[in-house]
């Protein structure tokens, strides 16, 4: 008889919105996933492993993988999403990311953006 059993899950917590089997997982909520399936998200930084440290605590480094890949979801081209001095809108960022981020989060996440392509 065939093994039909399914794999392991480990819960992790959504870090940007994440839409898998058709639905949809805001920001803060936590998924069940297999290995398999969560490291594509877990490389993109849209879910990380839960633990106690991290469900009370965010990394500085998790948050800034999370703005710096939704920076470059922004359009150049609109005066809503970036600054006149160039930097990317805090606001337009926490619409994206659907939670509240700080001016010094967004300015070490758009330095590591343009370092990250070369500027």
């Amino acid at each position: 008889m065939a093994d039909t059993a399914q794999p392991p899950l480990t819960t992790y917590q959504v870090r940007s919105p994440v839409d898998h089997d058709h639905i949809r997982y805001a920001l803060g909520s936590e998924i069940a996933l297999s290995d398999a399936v969560a490291a594509p998200l877990l490389a993109l930084g849209a879910i990380e492993r839960t633990t106690a440290a991290t469900n009370v605590e965010v990394e500085m480094d998790d948050v800034d993988d999370a703005i710096v890949a939704t920076i470059g979801r922004l359009d150049p081209d609109d005066p809503n999403h970036f600054t006149r001095s160039g930097a990317p809108q805090v606001g337009a960022l926490e619409t994206l990311l659907d939670r509240n981020i700080t001016s010094a989060e967004r300015d070490a996440a758009w330095a590591t953006y343009q370092a990250r392509r070369g500027e």
